[in-house]
């Protein structure tokens, strides 16, 4: 799992808070407005566990190496040189905005064997937990883009990040959850240039499934290469073998905290993630770990108790896993499977899409390494980047589909087969006006709506696009224009990009489509030719 959060100017913090402010601040506090005792944990040298360590290309460019300090942390959290102390960016200071957090957290079931091990075990998990988020920061690293210039307009690649890695070992609610912060501190150094600049978070969020992808391929490999046996599980995540369901679900308090809260106001746990999200924020309490050592203690005790020990995690390493045949992946196939539900596709979703088939197969070098004899592929039609600098593709059966349909589109400029008379148009528009004036006690007028239906079933020719922001009344219009249809003795059919708005489309006629479809409505008259619109929001 890989969550992002945006990690705003200390200055921001303060005034928010009325207290301390900063990225170690944070790193202890269930939110940026509460602080725990986890903070002291995050800072110190004092304290037992792996000290924060440095990420990216840009640590060695500026002279740092080994330990994230504290110190070195915070000044570069606002933007200044961790060395010097002098800024490396415009307008460095309390106000700067500090960067990204990427949290990335191991599958339940790489705590519970960390749980349960011996420390040598133990020691080489947190290695391999370390090195894949590496990896992972590494691609982050690749798909960053620096801003400058007047509002920040001029955007190019970035040379080199920097990150600083905090290794954690428990949920809120005390159980084992590996997870190591990854703070992505907000500046990068521009390419051919010694200057540094601040960061465009976007590209960040664009390409967190393809990141997490990454990083799970990479520890999953890691993982086997251990001796465990790896097992893909759902579509993001993996399983080691041996674990059991019910091991899995006693050692994970924060989950049976979730369902009890979604369950007492009569929730199931299969409800929506916003839901699951409100209901994570309303059982999440301060995050006070205690010294590392009795931490362990615990974990070990509890593993203990569910049957999981080092003994028998030993086993599973020794074990003898049945290799799977060698893995290939047909270019072909993957480009009509990125393309199937969207015109084009960019590398994040063709790099998320491939460490998803090879999970517990490939690591992410592999991974990495497919995707480029991916995109090299001649089937592969670039189409240029976006204005974050992410490359967009497609393929030639799509191009020749996307001709297909401009070239009918042209040609039915001149049809007239789903012509109405305007006299029907206007009586459907007047019947609505009316009703919607007597429920809400006012004079309605829906002259923009009444303009575009006139315009469909009265002069265009077999297609009519019409666009428009949310809440300009497409819908609306839509919905007399299939009555003026339907008063014509035409049979309208409704194609919408949910459920929901289907049915509020046309409740007795639309047919709900897949989510990723496209946006449609369209007339199959049961006396002519078929005549269409389509409805798009930008």
């Amino acid at each position: 799992m890989l969550s992002i959060t945006k990690i705003n100017s200390a200055g921001t913090q303060a005034k928010r808070a009325g207290q301390g402010a900063g990225y170690l601040f944070y790193l202890g506090s269930p939110s940026t407005r509460e602080r725990g005792d986890f903070d002291d944990y995050a800072r110190g040298p004092h304290l037992d566990g792996p000290l924060p360590v440095w990420a990216g290309s840009g640590p060695a460019l500026l002279g740092l190496s080994g330990i994230a300090t504290s110190e070195a942390v915070e000044r570069l959290a606002r933007g200044f040189h961790p060395v010097s102390g002098a800024p490396l960016v415009q307008g460095a200071g309390d106000w700067h905005v500090m960067g990204v957090d990427l949290t990335f957290s191991a599958p339940k079931d790489v705590s519970a064997i960390f749980a349960g091990a011996d420390p040598a075990t133990q020691q080489a998990i947190l290695d391999a937990m370390r090195e894949s988020v590496r990896v992972a920061v590494a691609h982050s690293e690749s798909v960053s883009i620096t801003r400058h210039g007047h509002g920040g307009r001029v955007k190019q690649a970035a040379e080199a990040v920097v990150a600083a890695l905090h290794q954690h070992f428990a949920s809120r609610a005390g159980d084992a959850q590996l997870h190591v912060h990854a703070f992505l501190f907000n500046l990068g150094k521009r390419a051919q240039s010694a200057e540094w600049s601040a960061l465009d978070g976007k590209p960040q969020f664009e390409a967190k499934i393809a990141t997490a992808f990454l990083f799970r391929a990479e520890l999953a490999s890691r993982l086997k290469a251990m001796g465990f046996e790896i097992e893909p599980h759902r579509r993001y995540y993996f399983k080691v073998a041996g674990v059991s369901d019910q091991q899995r679900e006693a050692l994970s308090t924060r989950s049976r905290d979730i369902k009890g809260y979604l369950a007492e106001r009569g929730q199931s746990a299969a409800t929506g993630a916003a839901a699951r999200e409100v209901a994570a924020l309303n059982t999440r309490s301060s995050k006070a770990e205690p010294p590392l050592p009795e931490l362990l203690t615990r974990f070990r005790e509890r593993a203990a108790s569910l049957g999981i020990t080092p003994a028998l995690i030993s086993a599973w390493r020794g074990a003898k896993a049945v290799e799977p045949e060698p893995l290939s992946i047909d270019h072909e196939a993957l480009l009509r499977e990125l393309t199937e539900s969207s015109s084009v596709a960019t590398p994040h979703e063709a790099l998320a899409l491939i460490c998803e088939k090879a999970l517990g197969r490939w690591d992410a070098a592999r991974c990495l390494a497919e995707l480029k004899a991916f995109l090299a592929n001649p089937l592969v039609l670039r189409l240029g980047s976006t204005e974050h600098l992410t490359e967009v593709f497609t393929s030639q059966a799509m191009l020749d589909l996307e001709a297909d349909i401009s070239a009918k589109v042209e040609a039915g400029k001149g049809s007239a087969a789903h012509r109405l008379d305007s006299s029907t148009v206007e009586r459907a528009f007047e019947g609505l006006e009316r009703d919607l004036s007597e429920k809400v006690g006012a004079a309605v007028k829906l002259d923009e709506q009444r303009a575009a239906a006139l315009h469909i079933c009265c002069e265009t020719g077999a297609h009519a696009f019409i666009e428009g922001w949310a809440g300009t009344g497409k819908t609306t219009m839509l919905k007399t224009v299939g009555a003026a249809y339907r008063e014509a003795g035409l049979t309208p059919i409704g194609c919408c990009q949910s459920a929901a708005a289907a049915l509020n489309l046309s409740p007795s006629r639309a047919r709900p489509r897949s989510p990723r479809a496209p946006s449609r409505a369209c007339c199959s008259p049961s006396r002519r030719a078929a005549s269409s619109s389509r409805q798009r929001a930008p």
